[in-house]
């Protein structure tokens, strides 16, 4: 089985503290497209990842990381710095990132990638941080329409992307293109509901491609397919991001199983 991640990876400091009590950060990989993604190495997927990284120290820690992890690391060095985010008290985070700050994962262009690598595999990921800015956001939807065309499954995963805002119409234009919808429950407001099968219902009625959508809490899936049938998965670890992953690898597996 294989899958292509294309989007966001970035230098996360973290810190249970305020700033000003500050005097050390933990330092670890940031943007979900990435910890998906060595999540989906772990499990015996071969991942190849798609990503834009800066002109500095970063960017070996960064490749160096996710090698380690087994993924596949197709990168473009931008003369720019990493992006970083700073994370406190474990909820206040400070993009240093467009619009705020040049850096380099938004700056993934359709020149920076090879289409014919992305659909050699069997599935694409990407996530809603990637839509924020262009020309990544201009990249994404490229590269999503294409694997969809040549019937490969398409993931996306919705969470908040505070402090960005995507509209309704942004969701929808992605959604096209999406063959599983998976969104962190705390997002189910951006699409004016907090009930999951209304979500569903909505997403299915909006969209003709999405043929599974599924809701991810903290100890459990919610899936939900278009004949409205409703299964939860009960799940026996504490991570969404490990959640996303089996998930992602089952429905792969599934198709091939075919």
């Amino acid at each position: 089985m294989s899958i292509s991640c294309l989007g966001e990876v970035f230098v996360e400091l973290k810190s249970t503290k305020h700033l000003s009590e500050c005097s050390s950060f933990e330092v670890t990989i940031g943007g979900l497209a990435a910890k998906i993604a060595t999540e989906l190495s772990n499990l015996g997927i071969n991942v190849k990842f798609f990503c834009a990284l800066g002109n500095d120290v970063f960017n070996e820690l960064l490749t160096d990381w996710l090698s380690s992890m087994g993924v596949d690391v197709r990168r473009t060095k931008k003369n720019l710095r990493t992006t970083l985010l700073i994370t406190l008290n474990n909820d206040v985070k400070i993009f240093f990132r467009k619009p705020y700050f040049s850096s380099a994962d938004t700056e993934l262009t359709l020149n920076d990638i090879n289409l014919n690598d992305i659909l050699e595999s069997d599935a694409l990921l990407c996530t809603s941080l990637t839509l924020t800015e262009n020309p990544l956001k201009h990249t994404i939807h490229y590269v999503a329409k294409n694997m969809f065309k040549n019937s490969k499954k398409t993931f996306l995963y919705i969470s908040t992307t505070y402090p960005y805002k995507l509209s309704d119409n942004e969701m929808l234009s992605i959604l096209k293109y999406t063959s599983h919808a998976l969104i962190d429950y705390k997002a189910l407001p951006l699409f004016g509901t907090t009930k999951p099968k209304t979500l569903a219902h909505i997403i299915f009625r909006k969209t003709e491609s999405v043929g599974k959508v599924a809701i991810i809490y903290d100890n459990k899936m919610l899936s939900y397919d278009r004949s409205s049938y409703e299964v939860m998965l009960n799940i026996n670890h504490y991570s969404k991001i490990k959640h996303v992953a089996t998930y992602i690898s089952e429905e792969i597996g599934k198709k091939l199983a075919k």
